[in-house]
């Protein structure tokens, strides 16, 4: 499969890559009306004593998924284009904790 700077700029596939990338995008914007729809009808369910009322203005999943889901998915994509860092001397640390733990469930 030649790449996707070929496919897109080469004579010979330029007409098959324009089709492939028309179709996606008109199946992508289908399955996310189809989504919409769908969590629009799905009512959010929670345990109140849980939730400390943070849902209780909340009426489905797809109000659910505007107030979090999406804002996190962005929080993650900038986190991952930006960078972040990592200390890795604590999590040799908190892996050891880990595996001490998985060791002692596994003896009770």
């Amino acid at each position: 499969l030649p790449s996707a700077d070929e496919l897109q700029r080469n004579p010979e596939f330029i007409e098959d890559w324009i089709d492939y990338s028309t179709l996606d995008a008109e199946l992508t914007f289908r399955v996310r009306a189809l989504l919409e729809m769908l969590l629009k009808q799905m009512p959010l369910v929670c345990d109140a004593n849980h939730s400390r009322g943070m849902f209780k203005n909340i009426k489905n999943m797809y109000e659910l998924y505007i107030k979090y889901v999406r804002p996190f998915g962005e929080l993650l994509t900038d986190m991952e284009r930006v960078g972040f860092y990592v200390n890795q001397n604590h999590l040799v640390m908190i892996r050891k904790e880990a595996e001490n733990d998985q060791a002692t469930m596994r003896n009770e």
